[in-house]
């Protein structure tokens, strides 16, 4: 298949009642969408042409989530491509500095972006992600401990995220 400009590309793979959907356009990773219900894991996908979980033009992504679904892996290298404000930019570029099985709040990262105030910001950009796992907004939490909520597939597939990482704090989720 010839790439043709403009065309998205997908892949869906499960791992630990997991769908994880990549979206490609060939040469970056532009998407990824978590969810526990598979007809929600086709819901968006009516405009994407999709590929079978090895084509080149996934670029390795699902082949690295199946790693890191396996307990293989704890960083990736695939090319991400990102849009949002400079401020987002900002916030995600804090996310991927967060290491595999560690935890950070939303103050730690409005505070490393020196602007404590910023923290409820933090939260609506850490929500916006659009390239959840690879960008690890699953590793930020509420200052209390809470899990807080989870753009990428709600609590349930958070929790299951940092238990696989070995994050394993019984008080984390009461």
């Amino acid at each position: 298949m010839e790439k043709r400009k403009d065309e998205i590309y997908c892949a869906t793979i499960k791992a630990l009642g997991i769908y994880a959907t990549v979206f490609t356009d060939g040469s970056f990773v532009i998407r990824t969408e978590l969810t526990r219900n598979a007809s929600k894991a086709n819901e968006h996908h009516t405009n994407c042409i999709r590929l079978q979980k090895d084509d080149p033009y996934l670029l390795g992504a699902i082949q690295q989530l199946e790693e890191y679904f396996a307990g293989e892996r704890k960083t990736f290298d695939v090319p991400l491509k990102l849009n949002g404000t400079e401020f987002q930019m900002q916030v995600w570029n804090e996310l991927k500095k967060i290491p595999y099985g560690t935890v950070v709040t939303y103050k730690y990262i409005a505070e490393k972006l020196g602007n404590k105030s910023a923290v409820r910001g933090v939260g609506q950009a850490n929500g916006a992600n659009p390239i959840p796992i690879f960008i690890p907004c699953h590793r930020v939490i509420n200052t209390g401990g809470k899990l807080g909520g989870y753009s990428g597939g709600g609590p349930e597939v958070k929790k299951r995220l940092l238990e696989l990482e070995g994050y394993l704090d019984s008080d984390l989720f009461i």
